[in-house]
């Protein structure tokens, strides 16, 4: 399964769904379902780096929208690692990353940075937005995901490894 969909595809479908105590279900339909996923964070990076660059970084005067979802999510991942929770930190990134940060911000930036009338000064601002959020998205996707962030990471510029960043 890891030879056809990949470790992190593999990771997530062993975590999510898999409550202490019970029996789980592994398929290869789950597999290719959490690949999809896995390509899904590759293709928000790709939409990051077309529109952002290593120039768009926060300054405490710019940065004026702030990512609570986000905020609120690294605390419930972070109570649920150290719950043992795994499933339930791993279900946490997965609906996050999925049905708030593709499918909330970024069109909601896409919409701004389309828009002919908007200033650049707040495209600007929704740039820096973007890219710091989506380093927050790779730091509570890591400890599932660990090789794509990484990767992802490394092609952001930044010089020390995700794995010891802090949240």
């Amino acid at each position: 399964l890891a030879d056809n969909f990949g470790m992190d595809a593999l990771r997530m479908a062993l975590l999510v769904g898999n409550t202490p105590g019970g029996d789980m279900s592994l398929s290869e339909e789950k597999v290719r379902a959490y690949k999809k996923f896995v390509n899904k964070l590759w293709n928000i990076a790709r939409f990051v780096f077309e529109n952002t660059s290593t120039d768009d970084v926060v300054s405490a005067d710019m940065f004026a929208v702030q990512e609570t979802k986000l905020e609120e999510t690294k605390k419930e991942i972070g109570k649920h690692i150290e719950s043992y929770q795994l499933h339930l930190a791993a279900e946490a990134v997965y609906h996050y990353v999925w049905h708030h940060f593709a499918d909330v911000v970024i069109e909601e930036v896409k919409k701004v940075l389309q828009d002919p009338a908007v200033s650049e000064e707040e495209k600007k601002k929704q740039r820096v937005y973007l890219r710091s959020s989506f380093e927050g998205v790779l730091k509570i996707a890591h400890p599932f995901i660990p090789f794509v962030t990484e990767q992802i990471w490394e092609d952001m510029g930044k010089s020390e490894l995700l794995m010891v960043a802090e949240w």
